[in-house]
């Protein structure tokens, strides 16, 4: 049975026998190699002394449409796997399902919408049956001082991005949890 994962920015949790805590993407590596007794290789991902195969899982991107979403996306299409792009740039979003192929789709998602979110999730279990992996890759950093030639740091800002990386990365982790219990 194919462990299930979830990773977010700086952390691993997977079925291993313990969550993993990386500090950088150095320790977070895609590898091939021989499979034993099937045609063709096996991928898996691996963060220090522990790895998951990853050939023939399904996994969610969120911000996936550019960036390291965009280049998890394409990793985990070329080690054989299955992706859902979520993203709200939905032009870009297309293009890169488009240009992946079948294993590919893409959601326009806002993480911070609950009903949008678990759409998504719905639409990724449809086109591929299953989930075995979140990657939470969606978020925003608008620079803004917090006091500056032009006034204070705005509030409504700071509330953005608050729920877009904090409530918007809870709220997919709990609705992904759910759909790979």
């Amino acid at each position: 049975m194919l462990s299930k994962v979830l990773i977010e920015v700086g952390q691993l949790e997977h079925s291993f026998p313990s969550p993993i805590s990386i500090n950088s993407y150095r320790n977070l590596k895609l590898t091939e190699s021989p499979s034993s007794g099937f045609s063709g290789s096996q991928h898996s991902l691996t963060v220090g002394d522990s790895s998951m195969r990853i050939d023939g899982s399904r996994f969610l991107v969120s911000g996936g449409a550019s960036g390291l979403g965009a280049a998890v996306a394409r990793h985990i299409v070329a080690a054989s796997g299955q992706v859902v792009i979520a993203d709200l740039n939905a032009e870009a979003g297309q293009a890169l399902a488009d240009e992946l192929g079948r294993n590919a789709r893409f959601v326009a998602t806002d993480v911070t919408s609950e009903a949008g979110t678990q759409a998504a999730i719905t639409q990724a279990l449809e086109a591929f049956g299953s989930l075995q992996g979140l990657v939470q890759c969606a978020g925003i950093a608008p620079g803004e001082k917090i006091l500056g030639k032009e006034g204070v740091h705005r509030l409504d800002v700071f509330s953005k991005v608050v729920q877009v990386n904090l409530v918007g990365s809870f709220n997919l982790t709990r609705l992904a949890a759910q759909a790979m219990a």
